[in-house]
């Protein structure tokens, strides 16, 4: 996702959300979203945003995530203004992305110019967004796999002598090359949003 992302609109959503939040600098907005702030600066750099966590800050703080996503360009205090009344939203932000393997299904999400090939897997309160072109293993990388059916996100390494090592939420398995080439990859997972459940 960070290829359709601009450096203008990354520093503009981490100016609404120090606005948003009511914070003065990086750290302070780092330690908001529960990173450390090298993490948060190095994500800014390589042109990404933590979507998972400023949506998870955005449940917790009840701020509304067209206010961080979607404003037009406005100053300061048109922005307070514009916060309050939530009228300056710009659809162009948000994409329509297809859930997996239903047709015609989607969810409308902050990805601006999502990629056909994102799809949308949900698992439970999550929803994971995938690059179903990007199959290629990068060591260290979290993918959706499917086992029988069953789709799993699971991070994906490769030791020294070549065998995969899978670890999943519930489980950790290694296996060798010929046990691994059984497994399907759906795609590379680009981010997750947790959605609130109300009970």
């Amino acid at each position: 996702m960070s290829e359709v992302l601009t450096k203008s609109y990354i520093h503009k959503v981490i100016e609404r959300l120090k606005l948003l939040t009511n914070v003065e600098n990086d750290r302070q907005l780092a330690l908001k979203l529960g990173m450390f702030q090298s993490s948060l600066i190095g994500m800014l750099k390589r042109g990404g945003l933590p979507y998972d966590r400023i949506v998870s800050l955005a449940i917790t703080d009840k701020i509304d995530l067209n206010s961080a996503f979607l404003l037009k360009e406005v100053d300061q205090l048109e922005l307070s203004r514009a916060i309050k009344s939530k009228d300056i939203v710009d659809d162009s932000l948000m994409s329509n992305i297809g859930l997996l393997k239903k047709d015609k299904e989607f969810l409308r999400l902050p990805i601006p110019k999502a990629q056909e090939s994102l799809q949308i897997h949900m698992d439970g309160s999550t929803i994971y967004v995938v690059d179903t072109n990007d199959i290629n293993i990068v060591n260290g990388s979290v993918y959706l796999i499917s086992i029988n059916g069953v789709f799993i996100p699971t991070t994906i390494s490769i030791d020294f002598s070549g065998n995969y090592l899978l670890k999943s939420e519930n489980n950790s398995d290694k296996l060798s090359k010929d046990e691994f080439s059984s497994i399907e990859i759906i795609g590379k997972i680009k981010c997750k949003y947790t959605k609130e459940v109300f009970h």
